[in-house]
């Protein structure tokens, strides 16, 4: 009974150990990993990292405000740094260095959806230092709150919400980011097919094949 359980438990551990191994090294999760590991390297995320720091500087830093305040004002700030950062991000992953060692893959919807992901995640580490850097000078409301010495009506409720929602809204403008970006190539037409095969279902019998420019 013990060795069978056990074989039983070996066989489970095996098979995670597979899906997670073959999750890892998925056609997008490849082009996500490769993109960011890049945009790292290359020092643009120092960048983003300053911005960051400059956002919270002239906004948060003798002032904490309120709730509204500061969903509002870091929506907006995260929101031009989503734009910029990805805009940034994409023309690199399209440069012939980057774009190289990727271009074996078959479909070049697994790319588009692998350059979303990868600014797609970057937004979550930016807003998570905002709010350190905000929460580390300003406590949460106590019963008296003094103006600039916290964030009023603060409560971890409501600021997971307006984190959920300002990180939703990031995503979603470095995605269209990523469509409407133009590559350093000059052609467009790479995204809109990817784009399609991402979210518009087509029926398998009325697929054409893409036309590689």
């Amino acid at each position: 009974m013990s060795t069978s359980s056990h074989e039983t438990r070996s066989t489970a551990g095996l098979n995670i150990v597979q899906f997670f191994n073959g999750f890892w090294r998925l056609p997008s999760i490849t082009v996500a990993r490769f993109t960011l590991r890049s945009y790292i390297r290359s020092g643009w995320i120092l960048g983003d990292i300053v911005l960051v720091w400059l956002l919270y500087a002239a906004f948060f830093f003798q002032f904490g405000g309120n709730v509204a305040y500061f969903y509002a004002t870091a929506g907006q700030g995260l929101g031009v740094l989503a734009i910029l950062g990805t805009v940034v991000m994409t023309q690199r992953a399209m440069s012939a260095r980057v774009y190289l060692p990727l271009a074996r893959l078959t479909s070049r919807s697994s790319y588009v959806r692998g350059l979303i992901l990868a600014t797609g995640v970057l937004r979550v580490p930016l807003f998570l230092m905002l709010m350190l850097l905000a929460l580390g000078y300003h406590q949460f409301s106590p019963p008296k709150c003094f103006i600039g010495d916290c964030i009023e009506g603060a409560t971890v409720a409501n600021m997971t919400i307006g984190a959920i929602g300002l990180l939703v809204n990031c995503i979603i403008i470095s995605t269209l980011t990523v469509v409407l970006s133009v590559p350093v190539a000059g052609d467009r037409s790479f995204f809109w097919p990817g784009l399609s095969r991402c979210f518009i279902p087509i029926a398998a019998s009325a697929r054409q094949p893409v036309s590689w420019r």
